[in-house]
């Protein structure tokens, strides 16, 4: 009779990493999903740089759940975060390795303030922006997809007004598209 030993290894990963952008007075959430751990790790320690945070934090806070048969997550909340906020947080679970994601804590007046100077022009909204970030990650690409171009005639509308025209030269182009429903007779084929 034979018996096999599997171990399974608990992975942990931040969601959004490498890195997340926040604006100065905002929140953030980041989560530590815990992964192929049977049993929830004993303890999550946070660090911010080389500082360990506190559970009991005034301005956040810090839990741990499970959220499946071998997936636990540790969430790590900061309200009102400011530019002092920024840089590596990394998750330390007991039973896997760590994993870290850097936190870019962006001052929105000091930015609009150089994109004014630069671009001598206001910044574009906060709709603008989430707009343009839905449609990279959606097609890979922030600029408009192509239109069709002019608007095509029919064959048939442009025999007639070639026919109408050499009939009466004198006729207005211009108006016997119109007439005949054509749009715009600059989009006659050639």
């Amino acid at each position: 009779m034979c018996y096999f030993l599997f171990v399974a290894e608990a992975k942990a990963s931040i969601e959004g990493a490498p890195d997340i952008y926040v604006k100065s007075g905002s929140s953030i959430n980041l989560t530590c999903v815990i992964t192929q751990s049977p049993v929830p790790p004993a303890f999550v320690f946070w660090y911010h740089d080389e500082r360990m945070i506190n559970y009991d934090s005034t301005r956040g806070l810090i839990a741990v759940q499970k959220a499946g048969s071998d997936t636990a997550v540790s969430k790590l909340f900061i309200k009102d975060v400011q530019p002092s906020d920024s840089g590596n947080y990394t998750c330390c679970p007991s039973n896997a390795e760590a994993t870290s994601i850097t936190v870019h804590v962006l001052n929105v007046i000091t930015t609009e303030r150089r994109f004014r100077t630069t671009y001598k022009k206001d910044p574009p909204s906060d709709n603008s922006i989430r707009r343009w970030l839905t449609q990279f990650q959606e097609t890979g690409s922030v600029l408009h997809p192509k239109g069709a171009g002019r608007p095509s005639t029919s064959q048939e509308n442009v025999d007639r007004i070639q026919e109408t025209f050499t009939r009466n030269p004198r006729k207005s182009t211009r108006r016997e598209c119109q007439e005949h429903c054509v749009q715009d007779p600059c989009a006659l084929p050639s």
